[in-house]
């Protein structure tokens, strides 16, 4: 997607909560579509992730869900690959935990502020388990079609993450 594209996208979903927050200062209940999509992120956030209830994630990804990771450079396709890559998270750090720190939708996008934490205790892709508890907060926008997450696009700080599982070593403080 076009730098334009990504900025049009915000600039709805900023709009379409700024609204959504004025109908809630105002004390009116939020429409059926917001609604039912922030039950859905609290469904697959809960269920899922922090359950690891994984055989579950068709409740809430379309069958053909694509999801782009900062990780990788190719998108994770399809419902079942989706589950394999959850799963490999899992494996990895078990005690996965994810909380949503702020959420937002518009009933078409989704804009979340996370924050997911783990110990690594499986071997990631050359990376053997390190033992290591990690704190990742990171933002997903997701687009809902039928009433599933359709396409999400996740943004973490995998520097912070490297640093955390003492991969990457930051250079002393330069003297002043």
């Amino acid at each position: 997607m076009r730098t334009g594209g990504v900025v049009s996208v915000c600039a709805a979903v900023m709009a379409a909560c700024a609204a959504w927050a004025a109908a809630q200062d105002a004390g009116q209940p939020a429409t059926a579509p917001v609604a039912a999509v922030m039950k859905l992120g609290e469904g697959v956030t809960e269920v899922v992730w922090n359950r690891g209830e994984i055989d579950r994630l068709g409740e809430f990804y379309a069958e053909n869900v694509v999801r782009h990771v900062p990780e990788s450079p190719d998108p994770v396709v399809g419902l079942e690959a989706n589950k394999e890559y959850i799963r490999r998270m899992r494996a990895a750090f078990p005690d996965t935990h994810v909380t949503t720190e702020r959420a937002f939708t518009d009933g078409e996008m989704a804009a979340v502020y996370w924050v997911w934490s783990g110990t690594h205790l499986g071997d990631l892709p050359n990376l053997p388990a390190t033992g290591r508890k990690v704190t990742l907060p990171g933002i997903s926008m997701i687009r809902i079609e039928n009433g599933k997450f359709a396409e999400i696009w996740d943004q973490d700080d995998q520097l912070s993450l490297l640093i955390q599982l003492g991969v990457v070593q930051l250079p002393p403080p330069s003297p002043r």
